[in-house]
């Protein structure tokens, strides 16, 4: 059973929730630091993605550059939600409640 256990953490991918801030990071030199090591996992699998309408109409109005980098996302990994304002605003709510 422990066994068992251990096999499902190491063989788990975690899920991440994508904003519009992910994508426009990677270009931004404040943050690669932090994004390109992120993209380089998400290329290789390695996380669940969560991508939501919203996002997709954020990045509408994007750089190209930006727009380009949904293209990063392994679609073996990467699942398109739809999502209403409420559900948008709930990972905010939730840093708020917990900072």
């Amino acid at each position: 059973m422990i066994a068992a256990n251990l096999l499902t953490l190491i063989y788990e991918k975690t899920t991440a929730i994508f904003g519009y801030f992910c994508f426009g990071g990677l270009y931004d030199e404040e943050f690669q630091e932090i994004t390109k090591p992120l993209f380089e996992r998400i290329e290789k699998s390695e996380f669940e993605i969560i991508f939501s309408n919203i996002t997709e109409q954020e990045l509408e109005n994007a750089p190209q550059i930006i727009k380009s980098t949904i293209n990063l996302l392994p679609q073996n990994s990467t699942l398109l939600v739809k999502s209403d304002l409420e559900a948008a605003q709930l990972p905010e709510k939730y840093i708020d409640e917990k900072w």
